[in-house]
Parts: C-alpha cells; structure tokens; sequence
C-alpha cells in the first residue's frame, strides 16, 4: 500500500506543479517538497512532545483555545505546531507565541514523514479537522505515539469519496486512537466507514470558544459617520459577484464596505480590479477623503476589530462553489447579523447551530442586496447570541479531558 500510495501521490503533484510552484506557495514550496526541513531541537530526556497540525488559518485560529487549556494544566510539556498554509503560519506566528516551534508540513512521501517524525518524537498527535494524511499517521503508529482526531468532521463531499474507498478509509481511521467530533452527523459518518463506535465521541466545535479580541488599533480608520458592512474572507470572482449584486442597493451615501480578501496574495489584484472598474476605495490604513465606497483591508489579523465595527457581515467563500464555507461564528459573535451563501457544506455544524437559533442568514446571491437593506432597517435581536453560547461553547474542554487520557 505504502509503495502504491507514494506512487500515486507522485502523480498528483506532477498533476499540479504549476500551483504547488506558483505565488501563493513561493515561502514555502522548499519545505512542502522536502528540499528543507525545519531544525528541530533535540528532545531531552523526561521531555514530553504533543504534535499539533491546523490545515490553514481557520483551524490554526480555532486551536488557539486548546493550546492555551493544554499549556494551563500542563505548562512544562512542548508544544508543536504544523500548518500547510502561509496564512496558518502567519497567524500562528502572531498568537501563538508561547508554542515550541511551528512550521510547513512537506507533502506525505513517506520517506518524509519518517524523517519528520524521528525528528520531533512526539508522543501526542492531535489533527484538527479534516487533514488525514495515510504515511504521517503510519510513522507515528511506528513511534508509538498516541493519536488524537479534535473537532473531526466529514463533509458530504469527502464522505462519498470515503464511501468509494471504503477499505482505504477504514485502515486510514484505524490509525486514530480517539475521535472527538464536531456532530451527530459526523459521527454517523465514521461509523458507516468502519471506525469502531469506542474511539468516537461528539464533543462539538472547538471553534465556538474562540476567544472575542477587540484590540481597536488606532492605526486603523473606520469612519464614525458610516454604516460598515464587512465583506470577510473573499476568494477568486466573488469580489465581483458581490459587489455587482449590491449595486442594486438604493442611496448607499450612508454606507462603506470593508472588504477582506481571504488570502493575502490576493489584495492587490482586488485592489487593480477595484482601480480597473473605477470603484472608489482605499486601504484599512489610509486617512481617504471620506466618501470612498469600498476599504480594502489588506491586513491579516484585523478581522475582529472590522466585525466589531460592522453593522452586518457577508461571509466570502460561499458564494462561489469551490471552497465550503468560512465560519460564520466569528462574526456572529461580535453581536451582529451575518449572511452567507449557498455553499457552506465545509461548515455544516456551525451552519445547523446558528440556524436553529435564528442566528445569520443563508441567501441567493441575488437575495443578498434586499436582504442586507432589510436587516440595516432592522437589525435582529441581540439577546439571541448569548443562548447559542450556553448551548455549543466547552467544546475545547470536553475534547481535551478525552485527549488527555491517552497520555
């Protein structure tokens, strides 16, 4: 299996060369290849290692509340971190400074991962979310160490490939010593593949106890005589949908639209695209002239302090098919409105918490102008948010309290 796997795994990055070697991954295609491995310190003796992996930003964020919980009851232990992402590197850089080391994982060769693996010598692994990788977890079977799956999932999607390859997926989770999963569903979905029903419990979401920071830079210019909408975590295209659909909007003299690319890379071709349909804007840092319809924010780690100031949020990624969603709690949080489209199947227990509650809004885009008018008119109660906490918040505990009996 491991050769054919390896195999194939050859072929998919040939497949995608140009991507793997394009912009978005230029700091860190040495290390996704395997050309460079980060210099691990040599684990000294009594020292105990928990190996933490977040895909990208959003699991890297989410984990923040664990890794602060594992470092409160355990703060001699240490900790690492692996992300695939720059923006997951970025943010972990940024908040979470008190780690042992954070860094690129490479590609699942497993010639790589056996090296890896010798040189940290974790004796915890926790994966959060969905990142199965066959030879990462194989190594870490052969150096006894305990696994750990916090805030699992299965979309609908990856569920039906699983389905296909049912016996792979079965050795695959096999791997795993205990799951903590996000939802009933997903553990309906673990049970069909073949994961014995012991190793599996539905602790929640994790990403409900990501902490609310409002820090109010003052190097940030949010006007005052304003209604902000914040336009959050957009991708390829759907700037332009967007903004199109909200052009349908009446006198919007009273409004300004703070628009965040997800992926840094990306903001000054939003921003050429914005100069090119002659859309006035500036960036989160400049003074203006005050009637600019658009604020790029072309900064990462200000999203809280936008959504503190908004009115409403529209969550980017799903208006367009290809990505799954964002979190739409971390807007809702900050006690305000937030609307998203149609494709949100990597998000679906957040997505089912916060509609029970009346909380957010799935739309058309074509809904999305008339919908956004109506809730600036009149907004929802507030009271709402403070009844979804009671009920999805401790997630991060309870799956802590089962991870730690593996050590």
């Amino acid at each position: 299996m491991k050769f054919f796997y390896d195999f194939f795994l050859a072929l998919w990055v040939l497949a995608f060369l140009p991507k793997i070697f394009s912009k978005k991954y230029k700091n860190n295609i040495f290390y996704k290849i395997g050309l460079k491995m980060p210099d691990f310190p040599v684990k000294e003796k009594g020292e105990y290692r928990i190996w933490i992996h977040a895909v990208s930003l959003g699991e890297t964020r989410a984990v923040k509340s664990l890794i602060d919980l594992i470092q409160k009851e355990m703060p001699n232990l240490s900790i690492f971190l692996s992300t695939t992402t720059e923006t997951g590197q970025k943010e972990a850089e940024t908040n979470l400074n008190r780690i042992k080391m954070n860094f690129y994982l490479p590609l699942d060769f497993s010639f790589l991962m056996k090296k890896m693996v010798k040189r940290i010598q974790p004796d915890l692994f926790i994966l959060v979310e969905t990142d199965f990788w066959l030879n990462l977890l194989k190594e870490l079977k052969q150096n006894q160490t305990k696994i750990a799956v916090v805030n699992g999932k299965i979309s609908t999607t990856s569920f039906k490939r699983f389905k296909i390859f049912k016996r792979f997926a079965k050795a695959l989770f096999g791997l795993v010593d205990q799951f903590c999963l996000q939802s009933d569903s997903d553990k309906l979905r673990f049970l069909e593949l073949g994961t014995p029903l012991k190793k599996i419990a539905v602790t929640g979401n994790i990403k409900f106890d990501s902490q609310k920071i409002v820090t109010n830079r003052k190097d940030l210019n949010f006007p005052t005589d304003k209604k902000i909408v914040t336009i959050a975590l957009t991708h390829e295209n759907e700037e332009e949908l967007i903004l199109r659909e909200l052009e349908k909007l009446g006198d919007q003299n009273e409004l300004v639209f703070f628009l965040a690319p997800r992926h840094p890379e990306r903001f000054s071709k939003v921003g050429e695209y914005l100069r090119r349909n002659k859309i006035s804007y500036r960036t989160i840092f400049e003074i203006g002239k005050g009637n600019e319809k658009v604020v790029l924010v072309n900064q990462m780690g200000v999203m809280d302090e936008c959504y503190a100031n908004s009115r409403v949020a529209i969550m980017g990624g799903s208006f367009v098919n290809h990505v799954g969603g964002h979190n739409i709690y971390e807007a809702a949080r900050h006690d305000i409105p937030v609307l998203y489209g149609p494709y949100m199947h990597k998000q679906e227990s957040i997505v089912n918490s916060l509609k029970k509650h009346k909380i957010g809004k799935q739309i058309c885009l074509e809904n999305l102008s008339e919908t956004l008018e109506d809730l600036l008119k009149s907004p929802p109660r507030k009271d709402l948010l403070e009844t979804v906490k009671v009920e999805v918040e401790g997630a991060t505990k309870r799956s802590w309290n089962l991870v730690k009996e593996l050590l």
